[in-house]
């Protein structure tokens, strides 16, 4: 009768083949997880957003914008800043565009 020696480096080649294999199947065959719902930022009243963005009650269209980017060159995610503050930048300016 013929005895099978044990071999450490077949052994682990048979188990990083099945390693991969498996990672493969899970990686196939599993759903994508749900993507998490982005939050809406809150919306702010006008004198809020007037105080956000430095500006008067009196200010231009285009006071509105100049001040808004200005601040988000200061506060925007690539420039250091967070997500947080420009969302709240992006939604003072939405509010006081839309007003009459």
């Amino acid at each position: 009768m013929h005895r099978h020696r044990f071999d450490p480096v077949r052994t682990l080649i048979f188990l990083a083949l099945l390693a991969g294999l498996l990672w493969w199947l899970r990686k196939r065959f599993t759903r994508p997880a749900e993507p998490a719902p982005k939050p809406t930022p809150a919306t702010v009243t006008a004198s809020e957003a007037r105080e956000i963005l430095g500006v008067s009650p009196t200010s231009t269209r285009e006071e509105i914008i100049n001040a808004h980017r200005r601040l988000m060159q200061k506060v925007h995610p690539d420039a250091g800043g967070t997500n947080y503050l420009a969302q709240q930048l992006n939604e003072a300016k939405r509010v006081l565009l839309q007003r009459p």
